[in-house]
């Protein structure tokens, strides 16, 4: 019956090219389970934006005495341009535990 507090924190998040965006999110178990940024540093050209930091916080309840990853993933949502993560910047993951009374 415990919980699951998952704090996610992308650092140095950009684009250098292309007319396109980037897309985060986070996996459970290697499943798409929760979006961080569906449309981030969008510029509508092929101009470099960078925003620096993208963060989510959730509270899973899991249900399971199970092992449970948990990873964060990013892609570029369209065919051209080059997106990145921890370009200047860091990145972090936090997971607690949180016990049922």
């Amino acid at each position: 019956t415990s919980k699951v507090l998952v704090i996610v924190h992308l650092g140095g998040c950009g684009k250098n090219s292309g007319d396109t965006w980037l897309y985060t999110k986070m996996l459970k178990n290697n499943a798409d389970w929760q979006t961080i940024d569906n449309f981030m540093v969008y510029t509508g050209s092929t101009a470099p934006q960078f925003v620096g930091t993208s963060t989510g916080c959730w509270l899973d309840a899991p249900a399971t005495t199970s092992a449970l990853t948990y990873k964060p993933q990013f892609k570029n949502n369209q065919a051209s341009g080059t997106v990145y993560i921890n370009a200047g910047g860091t990145s972090s993951i936090i997971l607690m535990e949180i016990a049922s009374s």
